[in-house]
């Protein structure tokens, strides 16, 4: 089977989401990922082949603020 995981680049969406990846990659699917391009280390690491963002904004926990103040003004 081919699975496509997507997740929002941020820790809360994407770690619960690693184990039943690495779980079905293990069990033989294909399993990749479509998220931003600061996950690709940690993807690398789980083997998982990585999808980055094209059009989607790389908005984490660590600029949420930053890009909310931006989209006020």
């Amino acid at each position: 089977m081919r699975i496509l995981v997507a997740s929002m680049p941020m820790d809360g969406h994407f770690n619960p989401l690693t184990g039943p990846a690495v779980h079905l990659r293990k069990r033989g699917h294909d399993v990749r990922w479509y998220t931003a391009p600061s996950y690709a280390a940690k993807l690398a690491a789980l083997e998982v082949p990585h999808f980055p963002f094209v059009r989607a904004s790389d908005i984490n926990g660590e600029n949420l603020a930053e890009h909310w103040a931006s989209s006020i003004r």
